[in-house]
């Protein structure tokens, strides 16, 4: 937790703090108020007193609640906003493996749940643990004004309803540690069935979607019932303890009006502050739960996201593989790579047939994977870890919920004109020209809004205007016609001329643009003429 309590605008919280602590101050104010003014006598001067004085208490509370209000949703918005930046930096130097390892869905998924219980838990110091310490200490005072034993096992009931809660509620955690497991793969299914939804519809394939969601679901509704099994005990213990401690105050009063003692001051302390008690200490409840969940939720993403590696991006200026050998996962299937060497300016292809290893050796040379065995040297040093930093560009490389200006530009500040006779070159502007808003319209999630071969096209363009020093292209041409890769053909010799790049391809075409050539055969690299 002191990971991401690091990150808590730690200003704010104190302005909110106090603010919370003067309205609960005022609230129990108003209790104290009720037993020190209202007792036997009662004379109109008491009941003046008593107004005046709850006129006071209730303004200072309700402009406490107004300011409170006001900061209190927007630093809990801004608090999950940070949490997932903080997390987004960290899978962006999560290890490739894992990426292919767990659905993207499953890590989104723990990143929310693990936000939630977070801000979930500082909202429950706020509401829960503050007006309960204020609470309990109120209450204890008047118990032992009344009686000290009465205060003192007011006290000790009160303490062992806590803890008995929570080690209760962490024995339930053990299970709910497992059904978590088991609900954030099943959203991760859910989330990719539903980001995927028109694969769905196009193979009409709902029945089958819906039964996979279902036996999912059914992995963890067996737990979940001896979950809120046991979550029914701990709820039916914990009142019997709270209530126990009423009942002897009740008694404890009665004794005192027959013995002529006034206890009417005390009567209305315990009636008026009874019920704030009360929600507090259910509440306290809540927020233990939320605090094993984070800690649940936290493991399994620390779990899921594995070893972060921050690597030194290097300037490029030649990367070579000596005796490399790759597999996934110990698979039988190992990719050999005897002799790999690429320098600054050079035009590389690579050819063969499906699976032989194309285009993983880029992402070996990207520094995504790990060689099981061989050298890789950047400027020919190991490269430990050091990375360079290509441009992929393949027809997996999806285009973001965002306007064509935007997935263009990546938020650099580029010439109209520029674009535009990029757009024509790729044989985009017929299409172009006929959008309602021109450069600023949505493409929707994914580029769903466009073709195959319209989104590889502006892929290619948004890798040109990034104007990087390398770039490795996967297939770019390959749900293309003749006409338009010929197109991108031109455009990569026009605006890439003077750059690095590889060339995954099956296409003869762009092995035109190369200099050097290596084809796969039986997993196998090596250079050819």
């Amino acid at each position: 937790m002191l990971e991401l309590f690091k990150i808590v605008k730690k200003k704010k919280l104190t302005i909110l703090f106090f603010l919370k602590l003067i309205s609960y101050l005022a609230s129990y104010g108003v209790s104290f108020a009720y037993s020190y003014f209202i007792t036997t006598p009662l004379t109109s001067t008491k009941l003046e007193h008593l107004i005046l004085t709850l006129i006071i208490l209730f303004t200072i509370s309700l402009i406490a609640n107004y300011f409170s209000t006001r900061m209190h949703e927007l630093f809990i918005i801004d608090l999950k906003y940070d949490i997932e930046l903080y997390y987004f930096e960290k899978l962006d130097n999560i290890d490739f493996n894992k990426l292919n390892e767990m659905h993207t869905g499953f890590i989104y998924k723990l990143i929310d749940h693990t936000a939630f219980s977070f801000y979930q838990i500082i909202d429950g110091i706020l509401d829960c643990y503050l007006p309960l310490l204020i609470g309990i200490v109120a209450f204890v005072y008047m118990t032992a004004k009344q009686s000290l034993l009465l205060g003192i096992v007011s006290l000790i009931i009160f303490n062992i309803a806590v803890v008995l809660r929570y080690i209760m509620t962490k024995d339930r955690e053990t299970i709910k540690k497992e059904i978590h497991r088991k609900l954030s793969q099943y959203n991760g299914t859910f989330v990719d069935f539903a980001s995927n939804i028109l694969t769905v519809k196009r193979l009409h394939i709902e029945g089958f979607a819906k039964k996979a969601l279902e036996k999912k679901s059914e992995e963890f509704s067996e737990d979940l019932q001896i979950g809120e099994f046991k979550q029914a005990n701990i709820h039916a213990i914990f009142d019997l303890l709270i209530d126990s401690v009423y009942i002897i105050i009740l008694l404890t009063i009665i004794s005192d009006l027959k013995n002529g003692v006034d206890a009417l001051p005390f009567l209305l302390f315990y009636i008026t502050a009874s019920s704030k008690i009360t929600s507090s200490l259910s509440s306290i409840t809540r927020v233990i739960e939320l605090n094993l969940r984070f800690k649940n939720d936290k493991s399994l993403l620390k779990e899921a996201i594995g070893n972060l590696s921050y690597p030194t991006i290097i300037p490029f200026t030649k990367v070579e593989i000596k005796e490399g050998e790759f597999s996934y996962n110990n698979s039988k299937n190992i990719i050999y790579i005897p002799k790999f060497k690429i320098k600054k300016g050079d035009k590389i292809s690579i050819m063969g047939e499906s699976g032989q290893g194309k285009s993983t050796i880029l992402n070996i040379l990207a520094g995504y994977y790990k060689l099981n065995k061989g050298q890789l040297l950047i400027n020919d040093e190991l490269e430990n870890n050091n990375k360079i930093a290509p441009i992929f560009i393949s027809q997996e490389v999806e285009l973001f919920d965002l306007s064509i200006r935007d997935n263009l530009c990546l938020g650099k500040d580029v010439n109209i004109k520029k674009i535009e006779r990029l757009i024509k070159d790729a044989g985009l502007y017929d299409w172009y020209s006929t959008l309602p808003n021109g450069i600023d319209e949505l493409v929707g999630e994914k580029g769903i809004k466009l073709s195959v071969g319209q989104k590889q096209r502006l892929n290619i363009i948004r890798g040109i205007l990034i104007d990087a020093e390398v770039y490795f292209f996967d297939e770019p041409t390959s749900n293309l016609d003749i006409d338009s890769e010929e197109r991108i053909y031109n455009m990569i010799d026009k605006y890439l001329k003077d750059k690095t790049i590889i060339i995954v391809t099956h296409r003869k075409k762009l092995k035109n643009l190369c200099d050097k050539h290596y084809e796969f055969k039986n997993h196998i690299m090596r250079e050819v003429e």
